[in-house]
């Protein structure tokens, strides 16, 4: 991703980090900052805690804590709003909401309700991507966007998830480790199976685990980059971790 969003008090700001030469010695200068040109979008309708971009960059999601906002990402006018405790963008473009009972899947293009989950647990929190991840305590649940079928149950309650751009890998990542499990997305061209309460077993193989703390990070390909809370940027590859820098002040991974 080259665009970033971000937000300043009630002011959404945008960036294109396409803009900037990296191969200018004199500008890109090893442990310096970048100077970036910095776009005002304009001001939100709500104290944004959050701002997310649509799969295709065309919409961004301002989010407070119980309060969302659609706005158009080039124009910034507004295309839907609504309430929920958590936001999440499917890989097509769909989104979901949490509330206080349920979670709740809109489509992107007329953001018009499609299906509703009424999980008999406790929701602490939604993740996107191709699957939706609804997580608890103790495990995350994974459905499918279109039906709301169980696709895998997973004992582990994760505290961020990182999916892959092809979607064969996801990292799970909890306070002190975090898991690699590959992904077979062909599970999803045949739902007519499956345990309605643990889902297709086969969806998911652990590929590893390894003990780090991952405060951000990012998939390239088959690799994963990540930070972690002493300062370390590292990335995994064949269930081996390999370091790459370490600085005085805790970094994070955008993108």
């Amino acid at each position: 991703m080259v665009k970033q969003s971000g937000q300043k008090n009630m002011e959404v700001q945008f960036v294109n980090l396409k803009a900037v030469n990296v191969n200018d010695d004199n500008l890109v200068r090893d442990g310096e900052p970048i100077p970036i040109n910095v776009k005002e979008l304009g001001t939100a309708d709500i104290f944004p805690q959050s701002v997310q971009h649509s799969p295709n960059g065309h919409v961004i999601a301002i989010c407070s804590d119980d309060e969302y906002v659609l706005m158009r990402a080039q124009t910034f006018k507004n295309q839907g709003f609504g309430t929920g405790l958590d936001f999440v963008w499917s890989s097509g473009g769909d989104y979901a909401i949490r509330d206080t009972f349920s979670v709740k899947v809109f489509k992107g293009n007329n953001n018009q309700m499609s299906l509703q989950i009424k999980p008999d647990f406790a929701v602490e929190g939604l993740f996107g991507g191709p699957v939706l991840g609804v997580k608890s305590s103790e495990f995350i649940i994974f459905y499918d966007w279109e039906s709301a079928k169980v696709i895998r149950r997973i004992d582990i309650s994760p505290k961020k998830v990182y999916w892959n751009d092809s979607a064969t890998f996801i990292a799970l990542a909890t306070a002190e480790e975090y898991y690699i499990l590959s992904f077979k997305k062909e599970v999803l061209n045949d739902l007519s199976g499956g345990d309605p309460e643990d889902g297709f077993e086969e969806s998911f193989d652990l590929a590893f685990e390894l003990r780090d703390s991952v405060t951000s990070a990012i998939w390239i390909n088959d690799c994963f980059f990540f930070t972690n809370n002493n300062g370390k940027l590292g990335y995994s590859v064949g269930g081996k971790t390999f370091p790459l820098a370490t600085t005085d002040n805790r970094k994070f991974i955008i993108g």
